[in-house]
């Protein structure tokens, strides 16, 4: 459907066991308030944008209300464009009311990271995503998206009064009055325009898609450790320390901290593989790529890695594949 056609009708309309868990249509994520409708600026420059033409509201299912104001413009840039090859564009007719919210609050940074963020797997439910690709997209703007802290802090302010007296002697009293305020600390983001780091992100990221997708959005990842189930709090620690090991460059020297990689060429997010005979790998089974296996570990299967070698690791990943397109009408 084209992106054109979204719009329009936004304006008016294992082999492992995995525990039960609740049907989500019992599941309440929260609430659209309002109909979507803007316009594109289709000059505006890195990337167009998007300006909202109505006040657009998502109400959460803890009732906090999330408004993205009219005429604010929207640009996507919450979700790093360098993985919308893999995850797919923000203004993609599933993600688009979800992530108006998360790009406005990405930008003013008036409520944490964090809870932005997840407000962001909310609003992708609550329009009906299925879990695996909420979960995928929650995973990547927690690994690879802005981070940010409010931290808390006493300032003391001091507020003097002059009065006068009946005998027209003028007096002054100062008092030093403490309150409380918060400092916006923006924390250090992976470096996605290195190749040999953007090559590990997709191969992560395109792993952790088609673990979500096996599974039907039960599993997330298998790492040195084993697997890692999908519940919201394992989700978002997983990603922190996913981003710690990107950001510290400890992908280059220790990359078996990654776990399993994948560097299928799936084309979209429509488009991922599950993994081969439906199965999530387990790490013990996984073939090491190094300068002997390279050529003999198949496209669509799993890998994983000891040693840096970054020109194995691009040389696996087509950067070219990248590449995103999509109709603004």
């Amino acid at each position: 459907m084209k992106l054109g056609h979204i719009f329009g009708l936004l304006s008016i309309s294992l082999v492992c066991a995995v525990p039960e868990v609740a049907n989500a249509s019992d599941i309440y994520y929260g609430k659209f308030l309002d109909d979507l409708k803007g316009k594109w600026d289709t000059t505006a420059r890195p990337r167009p944008v998007f300006e909202l033409v109505n006040d657009f509201r998502f109400e959460d299912p803890n009732g906090l209300m999330w408004t993205a104001p009219a005429k604010i413009k929207v640009d996507g840039a919450s979700i790093p464009q360098s993985l919308w090859g893999v995850v797919g564009g923000p203004f993609e007719g599933e993600y688009i009311n979800a992530s108006v919210i998360h790009d406005h609050y990405c930008r003013t940074k008036e409520r944490t990271a964090h809870d932005t963020h997840r407000n962001f797997y909310y609003g992708m439910k609550a329009a009906g995503l299925p879990e695996w690709k909420a979960t995928l997209m929650h995973w990547a703007v927690a690994t690879f998206g802005p981070k940010w802290e409010l931290r808390s802090k006493i300032i003391v302010k001091n507020i003097c009064t002059t009065t006068n007296t009946a005998e027209g002697i003028s007096r002054t009293i100062c008092s030093a009055v403490p309150s409380l305020t918060n400092d916006l600390v923006s924390m250090p983001a992976v470096d996605l325009s290195d190749p040999a780091t953007l090559a590990m992100a997709v191969a992560k990221t395109e792993a952790i898609a088609r673990t979500l997708k096996t599974s039907d959005g039960k599993l997330l990842d298998v790492t040195e450790t084993g697997i890692v189930m999908v519940q919201l709090k394992t989700v978002e620690k997983n990603a922190e320390q996913y981003r710690n090991l990107f950001v510290s460059q400890q992908h280059k020297t220790d990359p078996s901290k990654l776990g399993i990689l994948s560097s299928t060429d799936f084309g979209t997010l429509a488009d991922t593989k599950v993994w081969p005979s439906k199965t999530v790998p387990t790490i013990s089974k996984v073939k090491l790529l190094n300068k002997t296996t390279k050529d003999t570990i198949p496209a669509d299967s799993p890998f994983k890695m000891k040693s840096q070698d970054a020109q194995l690791i691009q040389d696996r990943i087509k950067i070219d594949a990248l590449k995103f397109s999509t109709e603004l009408n």
